[in-house]
């Protein structure tokens, strides 16, 4: 019988294979995950053609930097603890107030939550975070605080949009028991979260707004604007203040505006004009309407638009 050399063997099994339709699989190299955040997640990108949506697994574990006690911690399970009695710090991630859409806009959804601090004593300062979908990876990207022992009742994103409803202390509440029902709209601007808009309701449920009906959103004006609008429920002493901020959320210039009612607490109307002299030219500026409440300072309904300067 003939011997069969190793290089007919390799030949042999390579027809065979051939003939069989067979293929070797080519090992995969997963691709590398790109943050553009100091933060690190805890869960690297899958490693695939397209993005991998958010999860609340991952959002409960990963790291935030947090502003009431101005620390930065990463939750295992939605939850961080350290120290016992009043030395103390915790942090709960809240399995209520979690929603995803695209915050962005580069069509792939990110996500608001909104977490507890308490540093051991009665305190549960609660803040809203804007995290971003970045690779397919949770990246923190702005955070804003809320308030002590505000009960969140809903969080969601529509239009790019967070719509966040809560109660808070109104001022006759005690900080145990907040009672002033709230719906606060924030956008992500410039890589920070925005108020935008405010309402509130009375005791009888009737809603207090503030809308503003020009100039509209976009608009160029020049060293002044003269803005328009209504509200539902007349402010104290028939007067709103306003503020005008920049692009970074830095304050500019504040003055005040009269509202027109008929009564006193009745819908009403304003119309004035606001000197725009502290608005440097070219600069993109937010104008913002308030209501306030005179007993707390409480913001009982708050309404703005984005305009441009010459």
């Amino acid at each position: 019988m003939k011997r069969i050399n190793s290089l007919g063997i390799v030949a042999l099994l390579s027809l065979v294979l051939s003939a069989c339709g067979a293929s070797v699989a080519t090992p995969t190299t997963a691709l590398p995950t790109s943050l553009a955040a100091t933060l690190t997640p805890l869960q690297p990108a899958t490693p695939t053609t397209g993005r991998s949506p958010l999860t609340t697994q991952l959002l409960r574990n990963m790291q935030y930097a947090l502003p009431f006690y101005n620390r930065t911690v990463s939750l295992t399970d939605g939850s961080y603890h350290e120290g016992t009695g009043n030395n103390s710090y915790s942090v709960t991630f809240l399995d209520n107030a979690v929603a995803f859409g695209d915050l962005d806009q580069d069509g792939v959804a990110d996500a608001a939550v909104a977490v507890a601090e308490n540093g051991g004593g009665s305190g549960e300062f609660e803040s809203l975070v804007a995290v971003l979908d970045q690779a397919g990876a949770p990246v923190e990207t702005s955070v804003v605080e809320l308030g002590d022992r505000v009960q969140i009742n809903s969080v969601a994103i529509q239009n790019g949009q967070i719509v966040l409803k809560m109660l808070v202390q109104g001022p006759n509440d005690a900080m145990c028991c907040p009672s002033l029902p709230v719906t606060e709209t924030f956008v992500l601007s410039n890589g920070n979260l925005v108020l935008v808009h405010l309402t509130s309701q009375t005791a009888d449920g009737t809603e207090r707004t503030i809308q503003i009906e020009s100039p509209a959103a976009g608009t160029q004006v020049g060293g002044t604007v003269e803005v328009k609008g209504s509200v539902s429920i007349a402010p104290f002493e028939n007067t709103l203040g306003y503020r005008l901020y920049d692009v970074a959320n830095s304050q500019l210039a504040e003055g005040s505006v009269t509202v027109k009612a008929d009564t006193a607490g009745a819908a009403g109307t304003f119309d004035a004009t606001i000197d725009l002299s502290q608005v440097p030219a070219g600069a993109t500026f937010r104008l913002v309407l308030l209501d306030t409440s005179a007993a707390d300072g409480t913001t009982l309904a708050l309404g703005s638009v984005e305009l441009s300067k010459e």
